[in-house]
């Protein structure tokens, strides 16, 4: 029983040991902002939902999922220009465009 006890003891102490220095991803702590994974290179969606009482795991994975689709597309920009020339020549009575 003693055999027992010491092993539970020193899993416990390691399983305590390993939650205490075991770290978040930075992007968690900074709302989907991560140095490893800078917005100059990446595009990222970052989402959050709560699994709350009535709603399964896998519907709020889902939401979550939605969430950071919206916020990837909420930071795509694009801008689109044009320049178009038109030309018309007359010669005579015959006009020409070009």
């Amino acid at each position: 029983m003693k055999k027992i006890s010491r092993l539970s003891g020193i899993i416990f102490v390691i399983f305590s040991f390993s939650l205490l220095h075991a770290q978040s991803p930075d992007w968690v702590a900074g709302n989907g902002v991560s140095k490893k994974f800078p917005e100059s290179l990446y595009l990222t969606g970052y989402g959050l939902s709560t699994v709350k009482k009535g709603v399964e795991k896998s519907q709020a994975q889902q939401i979550a999922i939605e969430n950071a689709r919206r916020n990837l597309v909420e930071k795509i920009r694009v801008n689109i220009q044009s320049i178009t020339a038109q030309r018309t020549e007359e010669t005579g009575d015959q006009f020409s465009l070009g």
